[in-house]
């Protein structure tokens, strides 16, 4: 009776182990493709805005140039020059469903 106990504890660590071991690789690639995959994703940002913040010489003149001060009644003024609001027509737009 002993000896059978004795047989069942080792085939029951054998058992163990061998379950053991793909369980570890499954983690260990887990482990290893999260950390691969914010690697990738940490590049990929840092080079999109790293794109995106690329300006030539002629953009970054053209930015320190003072330019025209934005003033809307000014603005107001010289669309209403442009466009004569005393002369419109009402029309009707038709509805999707009476196309």
């Amino acid at each position: 009776h002993t000896h059978t106990h004795t047989k069942t504890a080792t085939s029951t660590h054998a058992h163990y182990n061998t379950h053991s071991r793909p369980l570890q690789h499954t983690q260990i690639f887990m482990v290893a493709g999260s950390l691969g995959l914010r690697e990738f994703w940490t590049l990929r940002l840092y080079l999109r805005d790293e794109n995106n913040r690329k300006m030539t010489e002629e953009e970054v003149k053209k930015l320190q140039q003072p330019g025209r001060q934005f003033n809307p009644e000014q603005e107001l003024q010289a669309l209403q020059a442009r466009i004569d609001i005393t002369k419109w027509e009402q029309t009707r737009v038709p509805r999707p469903d009476e196309k």
